[in-house]
């Protein structure tokens, strides 16, 4: 009798955790997010926010940055195994943030070399299952130039990209 007592209890209490479940799932901010991919490991990426925050790469000293709120800089993004099953052998960067703020964005590439560039930006709503994507490819850049783009986002999602003309060694902002 003491076993069916006590049975009918961890019933009820596993019940009782399962029923306030969905309640507190909803009280969780839905997750918004960018993500920022760029190939090519002679080209650096930061991405400053509508603040003046940071994250990716310092263009003058060279060090890691993840001054934005709940985002992340990965240097080495590349895909393994895809294929070949061998590492990426270029990998490039990757640079996410979740919880963005609505509001423009400025987004630097920096090269260390010439070469040609990808540039693949996402963003995601998980309230609607929408995303919104952009891409270039191809895009020619020398050793020393940095390419400034102003990134727009909101909320939905929606986001804009354009190339601002700024001098070789000139800083691009929010």
């Amino acid at each position: 009798m003491s076993r069916f007592v006590f049975l009918l209890v961890v019933v009820a209490l596993a019940s009782a955790v399962v029923a306030e479940r969905p309640a507190a799932l909803e009280q969780q901010p839905p997750l918004d997010g960018l993500t920022m991919r760029s190939c090519c490991r002679v080209v650096d990426i930061v991405l400053v926010d509508p603040q003046g925050r940071r994250t990716g790469v310092d263009l003058r000293s060279g060090t890691s940055l993840t001054e934005i709120p709940r985002s992340s800089y990965l240097p080495n993004a590349g895909i393994d195994g895809d294929v070949t099953g061998q590492p990426d052998p270029d990998p490039g960067k990757e640079i996410e943030v979740m919880g963005p703020q609505p509001g423009s964005y400025g987004l630097q590439l920096a090269a260390r070399a010439d070469t040609r560039y990808r540039l693949e930006l996402r963003a995601f709503d998980q309230r609607t299952s929408r995303d919104a994507l952009r891409s270039l490819t191809d895009v020619p850049i020398l050793k020393g130039e940095i390419h400034c783009y102003r990134l727009r986002y909101t909320r939905g999602p929606e986001l804009a990209l354009t190339r601002e003309d700024r001098p070789a060694r000139g800083e691009c902002g929010p």
